[in-house]
């Protein structure tokens, strides 16, 4: 299917029609430069379902020598293809089918990551203005923004936030800090803020309710300096201890917001910048590099980055029902000044190509089996070895249909490699409660249904990461959607890597509020510190804490703060504030094994 722009017209293909405008008015050659370099991204695209229906929209930005150009400018064919692999064969999605619209009044989020490590001099005063013209335009367009500083650590100096003079002040603020450069991090983080940007439509809806609850979205990360410290290759100290999370280019490049792919615009300032990996970066998200030589053009490169946000045309249309998990989506365009149909329009300086990305569709489900959530690497220290095996064998247990489990236990591949043996000790200790069980490492792209034949319980381990794949949380689901039981172990469960707008609270019954590593002002993390986290068990009968009841120790790791959804879960441990000594340092208490049953 095939749609133009003309003159504020967004027409339908040649025989279509037009969504607005009149159909008759005369086209307009586009104020466009002759001699500039086109380049066309697909941007922001995501999917949702109501009911059986399933939906897809994108973002179509085209610049012009780096600046954009308004969407009413220029003829923009655009065919839309969907296939089961990546390899297709692909089918052109029907025809008619298409919704198309300027996005210019769109308001936007946009995430502010700046680094302030300073290996230039006398770049902040630039910055700052840049910056601050930046928010402006954003939230002066209904819009939100929020800022990340970027040093030897990163950190949210502030959410997102439509309050002008609040998130100013805060740029105002902002200091040199000669120091190593957390820069992934800090992108990672600035991510993290646009949650709040995931699409909240509920119950049935359409596809113009679906076109229309939508943010633009974008990160926007300026750098004087190259990633030296997101791993913490360079520096990790009390002072600069860092999240817990090391992040790599690679986990940019998947970085979401419900689903969506985030795009990252990325300013580079003076030689020592990585550009080439900055402009991969920004290439693969949809977004776009500016290397900058002087401080004094960052604000116009900023007001660039600001006219993307309210440029291009958002393509909205309907998906075959039968959709559900992952897709691929090849778009293929071709833009140009004139009008192809019209008989002296020079076609040779059109512009084409096509762009292909792997989408996700959610399988609604309702889950009936039981579920359990257990927030602990089994395997440290403080955990003694008869406690972990009478643990691990009750709960398997407690979520199986049956009385004598199959149990499959699944090790998520992005472990990064931290207690990485842990899932491998789960299943040791199965095995020593003299429970049926198999181990396998997460198949590439997830587990699927398939994988889980034959099994009672599935048991999804990794305890020094989030999970990260959206088909193995599909896979549970739909495992407990036909009575199957499931447990997800992980001290970081409660949220999503690399997508903030994914919730894990359906899974685990548990809202996330942070990752742990600092819990009322204590450094807990990789049993590095003489701080611990106290856990205690419930000091009542029930089948997963039977012969546990009232059990405490002391646990050295990071475990994710958080809260209970409300939807019929049960805590049977939590974890507080009390040291060895019996000192209480902290009287919040946060869940660490929780159950549910349909």
């Amino acid at each position: 299917m095939k749609f133009r722009t003309i003159n504020w017209l967004l027409c339908l293909g040649v025989a279509s029609g037009c969504t607005a405008g009149d159909s008759t008015a005369p086209p307009v050659t586009p104020d466009v430069p002759a001699d500039g370099k086109i380049e066309i991204s697909v941007q922001e695209m995501r999917t949702g379902h109501s009911g059986a229906q399933r939906f897809l929209s994108m973002d179509v930005l085209t610049t012009n020598d780096g600046l954009a150009v308004p969407c009413n400018e220029g003829y923009l064919d655009i065919t839309v293809s969907i296939a089961n692999s990546p390899d297709g064969p692909f089918e052109a999605l029907p025809e008619g089918e298409f919704e198309v619209s300027c996005s210019a009044d769109e308001s936007a989020d946009v995430a502010l990551v700046v680094d302030n490590s300073g290996s230039e001099e006398g770049f902040l005063p630039w910055l700052q203005e840049a910056a601050h013209l930046m928010m402006r335009e954003v939230i002066g367009r209904g819009g939100r923004s929020s800022l990340v500083r970027v040093s030897t650590d990163s950190a949210v100096i502030r959410p997102l936030t439509d309050d002008e003079p609040l998130i100013c002040n805060d740029v105002s603020e902002l200091f040199i800090n000669r120091g190593w450069t957390a820069l992934y991090d800090g992108i990672r983080m600035g991510n993290e803020t646009l949650g709040e940007a995931a699409m909240a439509t509920v119950g049935e809806y359409d596809r113009a309710e679906f076109c229309n609850t939508d943010r633009k979205l974008g990160i926007v990360a300026f750098t004087d300096g190259r990633e030296n410290n997101s791993s913490h290759q360079s520096l990790q100290s009390p002072e600069y201890p860092g999240d817990g999370i090391d992040t790599t280019l690679a986990d940019l490049q998947n970085l979401s917001v419900g689903g969506v792919t985030t795009p990252i615009y990325t300013v580079g300032l003076g030689e020592y910048v990585d550009h080439d990996g900055l402009a991969e970066l920004a290439a693969e998200t949809g977004g776009r590099h500016h290397r900058v030589d002087d401080a004094s053009d960052l604000p116009g490169v900023f007001s660039v980055i600001s006219d993307y946000l309210e440029s291009g045309a958002k393509v909205c249309t309907e998906l075959p029902p039968d959709i559900c998990g992952d897709r691929y989506v090849r778009v293929e365009y071709t833009w140009s000044r004139c009008d192809p149909s019209a008989a002296d329009c020079d076609v040779s300086s059109a512009v084409s190509g096509s762009y292909s990305h792997e989408i996700h569709v959610d399988c609604p489900s309702d889950p009936g089996g039981k579920a359990a959530t257990v927030l602990l690497t089994l395997s440290n220290p403080g955990i003694e070895r008869a406690t972990a095996e009478l643990l691990v064998a009750n709960t398997a247990r407690y979520v199986s249909p049956v009385d004598a489990p199959r149990v499959l236990v699944v090790k998520d591949e992005n472990h990064h490699g931290e207690f990485a043996q842990d899932a491998a000790y789960v299943h040791e200790l199965l095995g020593d409660a003299g429970i049926d069980a198999d181990f396998i490492d997460e198949p590439a792209g997830g587990l699927m249904l398939d994988d889980t034949n034959g099994y009672d319980v599935i048991w999804l381990s990794n305890p020094g990461y989030p999970i990260d794949d959206r088909n193995s949380l599909d896979t549970l689901a739909a495992f407990a959607e036909g009575g199957g039981g499931y447990v997800v172990q992980s001290d970081d469960g409660t949220w999503f890597f690399g997508d903030s707008g994914v919730s894990m609270a359906s899974h685990t019954g548990l809202v996330h509020g942070n990752n742990g590593t600092r819990f009322c002002g204590k450094r807990i993390d990789n049993n590095a510190t003489e701080h611990k986290y106290r856990v205690v068990f419930k000091d009542e009968s029930h089948p997963v804490t039977a012969g546990l009841e009232g059990t405490v120790f002391f646990y050295g790791d990071d475990i994710d703060t958080s809260t209970p959804a409300g939807a019929g879960e049960e805590v049977l441990a939590w974890a507080d504030g009390v040291d060895g000594s019996g000192e209480v340092y902290c009287e919040t208490e946060v869940p660490v094994i929780v159950v549910r049953s349909p």
